[in-house]
C-alpha cells in the first residue's frame, strides 16, 4: 500500500478483517493516515468474506455478517472513505451453488446507519437479480474481477487465436462483453 501510494495511486484498499477487531482498526489507521497526506482515498474491509470454493449458506449464522455496530465503530475509529462489508458474497468461484443467498435485511441495516459508500466483495457469479438489487439498496461498488477472467477465458476459447495480438484481443473483448453486461444490470 506504501508503495502504492508513493506510485501516486487514487485509492488503496486494506483488507484486514481476518485480524481481530482493534487490529483491523490499527492497521486500517496507519494507512489512513498515510494515504491522506496525499488525498488519497481508502477502503477498509470488516465482516468475513470468504472463498467461493468453501461457500456454505449462511442463513442461519449471523457471525458471517458485517456486524452493524462493529461498522460503525469502524468507520468512526478509521476515518475511512469506503467500507467492503459481507452479506453472504464469497471471492472467486462458487462451487456447487448457483448463487449465494444475500442477507437483504443486514444490507438495510448497514446502509442506514453507515455515512460512508458500501463495497460488495465477491459479486462475481452472485447472480444479476442479487447485484441489481445491491445496487439499489445501499451498495455503490462491486468487485466482479472473477467474472471479468471468466469472459475473457471464454472469448479466448470460442475464438482460438494463433498469436498473442490475437489472444489479447480476445480476452479484451471477452471482458468488454463482461462489462456491457453489468452495465446494463446495474444501470437500470
Amino acid at each position: 500500500i506504501e508503495k502504492s501510494i508513493a506510485l501516486g495511486f487514487t485509492s488503496v484498499m486494506i483488507d484486514a478483517s481476518m485480524d481481530s477487531f482493534d487490529e483491523n482498526v490499527r492497521k486500517t489507521k496507519v494507512v489512513v493516515e498515510m494515504a491522506k497526506k496525499q488525498n488519497i482515498t481508502v477502503e477498509a474491509e470488516i465482516g468475513h468474506v470468504g472463498q467461493g470454493g468453501n461457500y456454505q449458506t449462511y442463513d442461519k449464522s449471523d457471525n458471517v455478517y458485517t456486524n452493524v455496530a462493529e461498522a460503525q465503530e469502524f468507520v468512526q475509529l478509521t476515518g475511512i472513505d469506503s467500507l467492503a462489508v459481507s452479506i453472504g458474497t464469497a471471492h472467486g468461484i462458487y462451487k456447487g451453488l448457483k448463487k449465494p443467498i444475500l442477507n437483504f435485511d443486514r444490507l438495510h441495516e448497514l446502509s442506514t446507519c453507515l455515512s460512508v459508500p458500501l463495497v460488495l466483495h465477491g459479486g462475481s457469479g452472485s447472480g444479476d437479480d442479487n447485484l441489481a438489487r445491491c445496487a439499489k439498496e445501499g451498495i455503490s461498488k462491486i468487485n466482479i474481477f472473477t467474472d471479468f477472467l471468466i469472459g475473457a477465458m471464454d472469448a479466448v476459447r470460442t475464438t482460438s487465436p494463433s498469436d498473442y495480438t490475437g489472444l489479447k484481443q480476445a480476452a479484451n473483448t471477452g471482458m468488454a462483453k463482461v462489462l456491457e453486461h453489468y452495465y446494463s444490470i446495474l444501470s437500470n
